[in-house]
């Protein structure tokens, strides 16, 4: 009955409240139509420097509330407005100016009132805020007093972040630096596994009478704590294949990095369309705590289609299906078929994750392909599998590949060629970012042929080395450069198909020239491809408004039949708008050794360094 009582009381004073207040605002009302003025406002600052202006800028009320009403063209302040925030500012100023070690600042202040003659366009009282600004002398500090105890209070990671702050005594007293440590040292002392980790002291006592402060911070890491069980929750792969992406063992030093790139490895595995890890401090036995991983299973296929356009490929669209899990053990199964103006392909690839699950694995792959370009006319019938593996800090790939396939050149009679194709590549990415590179390189490395009478028709063998590069001179510019290398060494080069030869052009390549036009012809001036192939770019781009940018750029490559290459020019200009997935390049290239061409048009969209 009490609490019947509570209750309704406290309904009757909320409607009262609710009256009250309504009358409140009518009154306010009423009182703003008979004599509140709106006013703009106009602030001068005098005597500080840009750091401690913009800072000055920023706490002062009168500036951001005016900036605030403007930005959302709501009426000015009010006269009354005006007053109370020039009141409060002089505390403000004093608050902007401590965090630099300025305790003792004087400020000369005044608020005039300008009307008459001095309204805006709209009618509005303007006011003028003045404030000239003496920081006075800078607060140094006199005692600085910086300790670690706990497990970790020989930690040379965390002593060396206490060194690196430049924080001693006789230099002027700065909160940022304080801070900063402060937040440097809870990271580092949390990703070392000292999840305990807190400040028993931390304070700064300032004297401003004597321009002098003391600094006390001492922070005890606590014990240091190990992973205990790592628990995935899920109920469609194997244990033992989920095991290998934790590849985490009971006992080791807590590390909270490798629990992020466990939940990113498990949702970007295509398994799972959450992921959801908790550390289970509270559980923790003998310093090792717990961790469960509670994911939702992804759906078993997925289906996939798209439609669009590109200069080297003209219309183009694709439809796929993945079978995302043919079994516990993780295997996948993808489909696709692929479709434009030059190539007609299927492709099925049965994938079985292998060594470091994440990233490692053995595709069998069998696939039809047509394509019709330029001068060839060629189909071809593959089956292979490749091996990809982590090695030497990039990527290994080892495949073995065997095809047929039948061309022709122009008019020229029907040929074909069985080759059984071995081949090794190596390719390693170091980047800032990868799908935005600031400054990276990139570099691949490919070997690979055929020899007669095993399985195949003629002898061969092939290299093909590229690189790329992306060097920040400034902020808002790039300089990318690239190059491209093949070699090929045969008894009896005619036997070998066209996607066994070096063709470029394209906007991959030399832009300014169609796609694959460069090439060696035959006598019937049919472009055949060559034995060697040598590219060169050479590119500055600039954004200059948000993801949008311009760019300029020189190619030069061809493709021959003999090492000495006489290379293709072209050269232009770009737009360029950076998006989550690379960048969208539509380019404007003239040829300089094509009479029948004046400028070609070429649209690009992935990172650059791939």
């Amino acid at each position: 009955m009490k609490f019947l009582c509570l209750i309704q009381a406290n309904r009757c004073f909320s409607r009262l409240g609710q009256v009250f207040h309504g009358a409140i605002l009518g009154i306010a009302l009423l009182l703003g139509s008979i004599g509140v003025h709106a006013a703009s406002v106009k602030v001068e600052i005098e005597g500080l420097g840009d750091e401690l202006l913009a800072n000055v800028n920023a706490y002062l009320s009168i500036i951001r509330e005016s900036e605030r009403k403007r930005e959302k063209d709501e009426p000015s302040l009010s006269d009354a407005d005006v007053n109370r925030l020039y009141r409060g500012s002089r505390k403000e100023i004093d608050t902007a100016l401590q965090p630099f070690g300025y305790y003792a600042a004087s400020v000369d202040a005044s608020l005039t009132h300008r009307d008459g003659g001095s309204q805006d366009s709209s009618g509005e009282t303007r006011w003028l805020a003045r404030y000239i600004i003496d920081p006075g002398p800078a607060t140094r500090l006199r005692e600085v007093n910086i300790s670690l105890q706990g497990a970790g209070k020989d930690s040379e990671q965390l002593q060396a972040l206490i060194d690196d702050a430049g924080i001693n005594p006789g230099d002027v007293l700065r909160h940022q630096a304080y801070d900063a440590l402060k937040t440097a040292l809870q990271n580092a002392a949390y990703g070392l596994g000292y999840l305990d980790g807190r400040f028993e002291t931390s304070k700064i006592e300032v004297y401003p009478e004597d321009q002098l402060a003391d600094l006390n911070l001492r922070f005890d890491t606590g014990p240091q704590l190990y992973f205990g069980e790592i628990r995935v929750e899920q109920t469609i792969l194997s244990q033992t294949f989920i095991d290998k992406f934790v590849g985490i063992s009971a006992g080791e030093a807590f590390n909270p990095r490798r629990l992020i790139d466990l939940q990113l490895a498990l949702s970007d595995s295509d398994y799972f369309t959450s992921t959801e890890v908790s550390i289970r401090r509270e559980d923790a036995i003998n310093g090792q705590v717990p961790v469960q991983v509670d994911t939702s299973p992804a759906k078993p296929r997925r289906y996939e289609s798209s439609l669009g356009y590109g200069t080297d490929t003209g219309v183009r669209g694709r439809v796929g299906v993945l079978w995302r899990r043919i079994n516990e053990q993780g295997h996948r199964l993808q489909s696709d078929i692929r479709l434009s103006q030059i190539q007609q392909s299927a492709v099925a690839r049965y994938t079985i994750p292998l060594g470091d699950v994440r990233s490692e694995h053995l595709a069998f792959t069998g696939d039809l392909d047509q394509r019709k370009l330029n001068d060839v006319d060629s189909k071809r019938y593959s089956l292979g599998g490749a091996l990809n593996q982590n090695r030497w800090g990039g990527r290994r790939r080892l495949s073995l590949r065997y095809q047929h396939e039948t061309w022709n050149f122009g008019d020229n009679p029907e040929e074909q060629s069985t080759l059984l194709i071995p081949s090794i590549e190596y390719r390693r990415i170091e980047a800032d970012d990868v799908l935005f590179t600031r400054n990276g390189y990139a570099f691949s490395a490919r070997l690979s042929g055929a020899a007669e009478g095993v399985l195949a028709d003629t002898s061969y063998a092939q290299a093909l080395f590229t690189a790329r590069a992306v060097w920040s001179p400034g902020e808002q510019s790039r300089v990318l450069v690239r190059g491209e290398y093949g070699v090929t060494e045969t008894d009896n080069f005619d036997l070998l198909p066209p996607s066994e030869r070096f063709f470029t052009g394209g906007a991959q390549t030399v832009r300014g020239y169609g796609f694959e036009e460069l090439s060696p012809l035959d006598e019937q001036g049919n472009r055949v491809g060559g034995r060697y192939l040598g590219v060169a770019s050479i590119e500055a781009d600039y954004l200059v408004y948000g993801n949008f940018g311009v760019a300029a750029f020189v190619d030069a490559g061809n493709a021959s039949d003999t090492a000495s290459i006489d290379p293709k020019i072209g050269a232009g200009i770009g737009l360029r708008y950076r998006t989550p997935i690379g960048m969208i390049r539509l380019d404007f290239a003239h040829p300089f050794d094509d009479p029948d061409s004046s400028f070609a048009f070429h649209i690009s969209l992935g990172p650059d360094l791939q």
